[in-house]
């Protein structure tokens, strides 16, 4: 199982998700468990009990490679406003 998160915008509403890679493990690339490494993931949401996470059973995941941090926040930013 691995947690998920980015503090953003404050570590006050850190929202975190919870991804079940059981059924990926024969393939699963060390370097995405390294802390800090930015992971594209698609799967099943499956319920949880809790408003601040969120699980979800993988059935690919994949590096998101160079994140250029300041832009996505940027970009987040400008989605919450419109």
């Amino acid at each position: 199982m691995l947690s998920l998160f980015h503090d953003f915008p404050s570590i006050q509403i850190r929202h975190t998700v919870q991804i079940d890679i059981s059924q990926l493990l024969d393939t699963f690339q060390h370097q995405n468990l390294q802390i800090g490494a930015w992971l594209n993931v698609i799967g099943y949401i499956t319920p949880s009990t809790s408003r601040s996470r969120s699980k979800v059973q993988a059935i690919l995941v994949w590096s998101a490679g160079a994140v250029n941090l300041q832009q996505y926040e940027t970009a987040l930013i400008s989605r919450q406003s419109t």
